[in-house]
């Protein structure tokens, strides 16, 4: 529409210093209302932006409540993980074992309300009532400068990458462990590499079965006995431990602090809860209660880190620098009716939390990427079950050719350094860097680059310790 005769009338701005009112410029009084029509339209967005609360517009139909959630949580966390902890303390010592446990559950506790504040952020941006994380990676890119948005189909694939292959990894050390355990319970001898492959054939195909199972639902009701029975299990091993061992020699306060990248990367696997915080807060009643200052984010990860600490320097105290890799090994096999107990027990824990895994990550991967592309097709049924039939043979054949349980904590734990620690700081510095620099968004991007180069260095590290324990392996 053309301007009409009153719009292209001429403003005159002239200047108030010195004697004579020169003008300064010439503007068109279309282009000033122009300019303050998009000021205020912006203003408006701004206060549209500041008066949307996406907790208030998700999904309560069937909401999760703060006790359920902290057990939700708790049980999510508490894992085989566990299991690598006092072998981790061994390795830098009890003292900063404790320290570094500590250390690591602060800053794993800091960033996961990083990535729920970014998330909250960019829901106000796009008046979205939630994110998954991978929506939050893809949102923060297209909210972000454009000269970066290129990459954003770089770092989907990353996080798709690290649902599959973080999967296979943690279902890897569920199968070395009930192999192990299954092992035990029928011989007091040490498990000989077809010994251990014959087990985790035998136990591949009922689970497989298993993960065939159409809906998660069938599952949950057993996914409350894995919490019950680690939180047992970590007792009767403490137990076994105070009775098992009178003297021990190699007690150290600091160890080989050489160790510490790959004691990093053991910690913060076993603290690791990313895949589910975003939907745990996107199902609750009332979000803000899982991120207040007594919250069920700050209340289980606490509880965590105190139940780490004292079982790793505990069992450390008890078994010294014959502290195995997978504290099971260190059990008695003189068929002791608790030695009995934690692996038949640890056996079904781990067997429902290898299918529980699964089914989150697949369907994660399914519903966002391959379902999509081969909805209504012929056979999507058939390359469905193919896949998780395929993806089952994979984490087979790492437990096979790789039948260390330390070696999968310490992978799974590096990969979750850069993933999990990382990566939300970096998302932040790119929504930031676009939006007016203050000095507090300045402080914050420095703490959060300081934390980049730290995840990165740590990850480069522990990757390097696990591939040259790897090949050391095949040496031997």
């Amino acid at each position: 529409m053309k301007p009409n005769e009153n719009e292209l009338k001429m403003v005159e701005l002239t200047s108030t210093n010195g004697q004579n009112n020169e003008p300064l410029s010439i503007i068109p009084l279309h282009s000033v209302s122009a300019e303050i029509s998009d000021k205020n339209a912006s203003e408006k967005h701004t206060a549209e932006e500041s008066e949307y609360d996406p907790h208030k517009h998700g999904n309560k139909v069937r909401p999760v409540y703060r006790i359920e959630a902290t057990l939700l949580l708790l049980k999510y966390i508490v894992g085989a993980g566990i299991l690598a902890i006092p072998y981790s303390f061994r390795n830098v010592g009890y003292l900063v074992g404790i320290i570094g446990t500590i250390f690591i559950s602060l800053l794993y506790l800091h960033i996961v309300h990083l990535l729920l504040e970014l998330e909250y952020d960019l829901c106000k941006r796009i008046k979205a009532p939630q994110l998954t994380y991978v929506g939050v990676v893809k949102q923060t890119f297209d909210q972000s400068s454009i000269r970066v948005r290129p990459m954003k189909p770089y770092f989907v694939a990353m996080i798709y990458f690290n649902y599959g292959f973080s999967n296979i990894l943690f279902n890897s050390v569920c199968l070395i462990t009930m192999a192990g355990d299954l092992h035990n319970i029928f011989s007091e001898k040490k498990v000989s590499a077809g010994e251990m492959q014959y087990y985790l054939t035998l136990i591949i195909i009922p689970l497989t079965l298993i993960c065939w199972i159409p809906n998660l639902k069938f599952l949950v009701p057993f996914s409350v006995m894995t919490c019950v029975l680690t939180l047992v299990n970590v007792i009767i091993i403490l137990f076994i431990g105070t009775n098992q061992v009178s003297e021990v020699t190699h007690f150290h306060a600091i160890g080989d602090l050489w160790q510490f990248p790959s004691f990093f990367a053991i910690v913060l696997g076993a603290f690791s809860c990313t895949g589910l915080i975003l939907p745990l807060k996107n199902d609750m009643a009332k979000p803000k209660l899982l991120t207040s200052k007594i919250g069920v984010l700050n209340i289980s990860i606490l509880l965590v880190s105190v139940m780490y600490s004292i079982f790793g320097i505990t069992a450390y105290s008890k078994y010294g620098d014959q502290t195995q890799g997978n504290v099971l090994s260190n059990l008695p096999r003189n068929h002791n009716i608790f030695s009995m107990f934690v692996y038949i027990s640890y056996t079904i824990a781990m067997g429902i939390s290898f299918a529980y895994s699964f089914y989150i990550s697949f369907d994660t991967l399914w519903a966002n990427y391959l379902g999509p592309k081969l909805e209504g097709k012929k056979y999507e049924c058939l390359i469905k079950y193919s896949m998780k039939t395929l993806i089952n043979v994979v984490t087979y054949g790492f437990a096979v050719g790789i039948p260390n349980f330390e070696l999968f904590a310490t992978l799974s734990g590096s990969l979750g350094i850069l993933m999990d620690v990382g990566l939300p700081p970096m998302l932040q510095n790119l929504l930031f860097v676009k939006d007016k620099l203050t000095v507090s968004k300045g402080i914050i991007i420095l703490k959060n680059s300081l934390i980049i180069l730290m995840s990165f260095v740590l990850f480069c590290s522990s990757l390097y310790s696990s591939l040259k324990d790897l090949v050391e392996l095949y040496k031997d």
